[in-house]
Order: C-alpha cells, then sequence, then structure tokens
C-alpha cells in the first residue's frame, strides 16, 4: 500500500510540474525576455544534472557502467536528441501560440511514440494502446479548451 500511495504522489506531482510548466514559460519568453534556446538549455542542463546526481548519490551506481554497454551507449545519444527535439518544438509552439496550444500539440507525443512502437515491433497496435491515447488527446484539448475551441489560436 505504501508503494502505490508512493506512486500516486509522485502522479499528481508530475501533473501539477508538467501543467505548470508551459504557463511558466510562457511567462517567463513574454514578461522577462527569456528565449526558447534559454528555456531548453537551462531546463536539459537542469535536469541532466539532477538526474546524474539522483543516480550516483541516492541510488550509489557508477555513472560509467552505462557507457560501457554497446546497446546502452548508443541509445544515450539518440534519446538526447529526441529529448532536445521535443523540448524545443513544445516551446517553440508556446512561442508561436500559447501554452494550451502547445498542452494539445503535446498530446499527439502518445500517438508518435505508438506508432514508432509499433513500427519497430513490427506488430499491429493494441485497442488498449489506441483508446488510451485517443482519451489522453481528448481530455488534454478539453483541459486546455475548456470545451471552447475558439481559444486554440492558429500558429
Amino acid at each position: 500500500m505504501q508503494k502505490k500511495t508512493e506512486g500516486i504522489c509522485f502522479a499528481i506531482s508530475a501533473g501539477i510540474c508538467w501543467g505548470s510548466m508551459g504557463v511558466a514559460a510562457q511567462v517567463l519568453m513574454e514578461d522577462s525576455g527569456f528565449t526558447v534556446g534559454d528555456l531548453v538549455a537551462g531546463r536539459l542542463l537542469g535536469a541532466g544534472v539532477l538526474l546524474l546526481m539522483f543516480e550516483h548519490f541516492f541510488m550509489r551506481r557508477s555513472l560509467l557502467k552505462y557507457f560501457s554497454q554497446p546497446g546502452v551507449a548508443k541509445d544515450i545519444p539518440l534519446y538526447g536528441v529526441l529529448v532536445l527535439l521535443t523540448q524545443l518544438t513544445f516551446f517553440l509552439a508556446i512561442q508561436c501560440s500559447n501554452a494550451g496550444t502547445a498542452a494539445i500539440l503535446a498530446a499527439t507525443i502518445p500517438v508518435f511514440t505508438t506508432i514508432w512502437d509499433i513500427f519497430v515491433k513490427h506488430r499491429a497496435p493494441q485497442i488498449r494502446e489506441m483508446a488510451c491515447t485517443a482519451l489522453a488527446i481528448i481530455a488534454v484539448v478539453l483541459i486546455t479548451t475548456k470545451g471552447d475551441f475558439d481559444s486554440v489560436h492558429s500558429l
């Protein structure tokens, strides 16, 4: 039960952080003169340092072991570039429109992840995957627009 409660707390915290991130980014770009590059660099550098510190100090794992595994060593730069592009496009969407529209666009990430997984593993999509992806997109659209689709600006 403790693990379940911990998981629920982490999920709620993640939702709060994700939901406030877009709005905070929009305010920083509009009112404080931050650029998309500033925000992406700061977020990725900060997250990378925090994750490495957590891995080293709390998990007590050697950071070099990941680079000695051939499969992992080649995946790290690939995932790094993909995360960079994801962050960059999200913040550019905020800059060009607003945080709500960017959140709607971010809801398409599970769609592309599922398509990639299906393509790589050469398998048919599961009904559960399709349903979850559709529900996620519908939920984000309804939350960000509050049902008023006129609030979505065109790019």
